[in-house]
């Protein structure tokens, strides 16, 4: 998440960000961890990771290493147990460099609203890897109750469009009952993590 935003380590130390607990806020994890299994199993990088709830819905089987990115020590330092080896990166995403790699996805969930520039980050930290297969990435979907969020959704949406990516596939996941939803997008890199387009084949 962008440094030159919010107090991200002050929001989770005072717990203003518990919500994210909540039992319709893991939808996207689960859909997240789908399409790692299905597309972009190995090693995995969570830019803006927070306090690691996606962690929790991945299989040992899909993803060999976790690597959990983000601003707060205070996030890194309540990442859930698992069975998957971690590695914990306090850094924006904006000055976060990987390890040179061979990575299955690269997944910013919920974190891309705050970057000025949604994409060129994810592009590089895509170059910096030896390889990898994929970038996943979650946002909520504007609603009545959510006005202000439009502007900044579709500024990244568009900003990823106009990147040319290769999209695989784009999820919708939704809570009637909470009255929330949010798209989920997996874009294919190739196998030198190289995020440019390619001829489909």
């Amino acid at each position: 998440m962008s440094k030159n935003t919010r107090d991200w380590e002050q929001e989770y130390t005072d717990r203003c960000l518990d919500f994210l607990d909540r039992p319709h806020e893991q939808l996207r994890h689960a859909v997240i961890s789908c399409l790692v299994s299905q597309h972009a199993p190995g090693e995995m990088i969570d830019l803006g990771c927070g306090r690691g709830h996606q962690l929790l819905w991945l299989r040992p089987e899909d993803v060999t290493r976790y690597i959990a990115v983000d601003l707060s020590p205070t996030a890194l330092s309540r990442l859930p147990h698992s069975a998957i080896p971690v590695e914990t990166v306090v850094s924006s995403i904006e000055d976060y460099h990987p390890p040179a790699r061979d990575f299955g996805a690269i997944v910013c969930a919920e974190a891309l609203y705050f970057l000025d520039d949604p994409v060129g980050p994810l592009q590089r930290i895509s170059r910096e890897t030896r390889s990898a297969k994929a970038l996943i990435l979650s946002l909520v979907v504007p609603n009545e109750r959510k006005p202000n969020w439009r502007k900044r959704v579709d500024f990244v949406w568009n900003a990823v469009e106009r990147s040319g990516l290769p999209r695989l596939d784009r999820v919708r996941v939704e809570s009637s009952a909470a009255g929330i939803a949010w798209d989920v997008g997996i874009y294919r890199l190739d196998r030198n993590g190289n995020d440019q387009p390619r001829d489909a084949p």
